[in-house]
């Protein structure tokens, strides 16, 4: 009985496998790349150490690959201008998916900066993404 048990599950997957089954298609790869600057509002100071919150920031992602992007999120740092010293980090996600060629808008919140607001910082933002379907 065990073994016609064993045979018979033997041929269903067999079966199975050789029916109807094909291998999925490739996704074409997406390629985001932060374009221009960071844009911080809502800033004010925390303290006398020069370091500014802003309570939002926003930035652009272009999607410069052949496919689109799903599952949007990132990191972006900043640092004090001419140095490698970080003044705040943030993460932050983008619910739409992203096609080829697309501009999108990023934001999140806060973020810390050094001051001045303009010319006092830099910034990194680090995008990652699912290559999905359009």
């Amino acid at each position: 009985m065990t073994r016609v048990l064993a045979f018979a599950v033997s041929v269903a997957c067999i079966l199975a496998s050789a029916c109807g089954s094909s291998p999925a298609t490739p996704t074409a790869p997406a390629t985001l790349i932060v374009n221009g600057s960071l844009n911080a509002q809502g800033c004010q100071a925390v303290s006398l150490n020069g370091l500014l919150t802003c309570q939002t920031f926003s930035g652009v992602l272009t999607n410069t690959g052949s496919g689109c992007a799903g599952n949007v999120h990132g990191n972006t740092i900043t640092y004090v201008v001419g140095t490698t010293l970080q003044a705040g980090s943030s993460n932050w996600t983008y619910s739409n998916r992203i096609r080829p060629g697309e501009n999108v808008t990023y934001s999140g919140g806060p973020i810390t900066v050094a001051a001045p607001l303009i010319g006092g910082w830099t910034f990194a933002t680090t995008p990652q993404w699912d290559n999905v379907g359009c």
